[in-house]
């Protein structure tokens, strides 16, 4: 009986945390959705890549305000990889570009999209990078193709970086 009792405890525990950070929320047909709480999207469906070209999900900066009128954007922008971040958001030649800067002490290979979503929350316009590398401690600058910056404000953009 002992056994079984232990049995069942080593269960719960292998169990109990998948399930406490589960929540509910529609997705989309991509399998992602918006979150409100940090003005982030994310994908739940790991064989789904980000819909047609781009689902970049961060924290709550990573929405930040732009200043349309000089088309640059303040601010250092977190992801969803601990010790990467987006910076130095600006309009060139009609394209947004981003500083994306890796700050571990190891290199790092990422899949990174930026895309637009209509009402519905399907995309519009995306940008996708899936095999972007990042040695150790670095930055690179990347032109976020297929959103006219000239007409989408940054603001209005989301992110999934993995």
């Amino acid at each position: 009986m002992a056994r079984l009792s232990c049995f069942f405890i080593f269960m719960l525990f292998l169990i109990l945390p998948n399930v406490s950070f589960a929540h509910g929320g529609g997705l989309n047909s991509a399998g992602c959705h918006n979150e409100t709480r940090t003005g982030g999207y994310h994908c739940h469906r790991g064989s789904v890549a980000p819909p047609s070209a781009a689902p970049l999900s961060s924290s709550a900066s990573n929405q930040p305000a732009g200043n349309l009128s000089t088309k640059e954007v303040d601010g250092t922008f977190d992801t969803s990889v601990e010790g990467v971040v987006f910076k130095n958001v600006k309009c060139v030649d009609k394209e947004w570009v981003v500083s994306l800067v890796n700050r571990n002490a190891f290199a790092q290979s990422l899949s990174i999209s930026f895309f637009t979503v209509d009402d519905d929350g399907d995309p519009l316009h995306s940008f996708n990078e899936s095999h972007f590398f990042l040695n150790t401690k670095s930055r690179k600058e990347i032109a976020i193709e297929n959103i006219d910056c000239n007409v989408t404000p940054f603001n209005s953009i989301k992110n999934y970086i993995r």
